[in-house]
């Protein structure tokens, strides 16, 4: 038995219960619920694993690649969508009110803030891979901010606004669905370590309850917009220079 062999298993396990348990889902939306929950996470977690043994490219390099990759996940979400006959309000993709739009908006960021700064508090330092992908330069610091656009309205979209309804349709609950969804999204940054990973995870969970309160993922895309800009442009590389990767 190889080494990956246990992990193909997951797979294979985790996207036949996705798939048998979805299929209350069109057909397009099911699949796509596959790849998101049992496709997505492992390959995740063997890209962490052979970035730790490569040089990395530019930071202008990943920042391109990241944007191209969130906006072709976004891309097939919306297809699949389309396929599957949900609007976008089904997405989330309707606006609240001006004031608790604002609410929303500042709380969430606030609470993850406050996540990472309790994070630090207890000890957790940002790995050497996140470390290095902070901006340093001016024209870094434009790209990042196209990155921070990108992950907060594709990624909400993605991981909030799908996935949360698909995944709730398999097990009878919201709430469980955005645990179970919160839980993908912090495999998705496995490269960031254990400890980035449990964190991105906490805050999907904290994402998701504007999902879960008013239907709508607005606010969380202009929340998890501010979160990028604050962490890379200040808190980031504050916390780097205090603690070390």
């Amino acid at each position: 038995m190889t080494r990956r062999a246990p992990l193909f298993l997951f797979v294979v396990v985790t996207a036949l219960i996705v798939y048998f348990t979805t299929h209350g889902l069109p057909l397009a939306a099911r699949l796509w619920t596959v790849v998101l929950v049992a496709g997505l996470p492992p390959l995740s977690v063997l890209q962490a694993r052979a970035l730790a043994e490569v040089a990395l490219p530019s930071r202008l390099a990943l920042y391109a690649q990241t944007s191209i990759s969130l906006w072709l996940l976004a891309g097939v979400t919306a297809a699949v969508a389309v396929l599957s006959d949900i609007s976008a309000r089904g997405l989330g993709l309707f606006t609240l009110p001006l004031v608790p739009t604002l609410l929303w908006t500042g709380s969430l960021t606030l609470a993850a803030v406050g996540l990472q700064l309790l994070a630090h508090r207890l000890g957790v330092r940002e790995s050497a891979i996140l470390a290095g992908l902070l901006p340093r330069t001016s024209g870094e610091r434009l790209a990042f901010l196209g990155v921070s656009v990108s992950a907060g309205v594709c990624e909400e979209i993605v991981f909030r606004g799908f996935l949360i309804p698909a995944v709730a349709v398999a097990v009878g609950s919201p709430v469980v669905a955005a645990v179970i969804a919160a839980a993908v999204f912090g495999l998705l940054h496995a490269y960031q370590d254990f400890s980035g990973a449990l964190r991105a995870a906490l805050l999907g969970a904290v994402l998701s309850t504007v999902l879960l309160a008013t239907g709508s993922v607005v606010p969380a895309i202009l929340a998890h917009v501010l979160i990028d800009v604050i962490g890379g442009f200040w808190l980031g590389p504050r916390l780097v220079d205090q603690g070390g990767a």
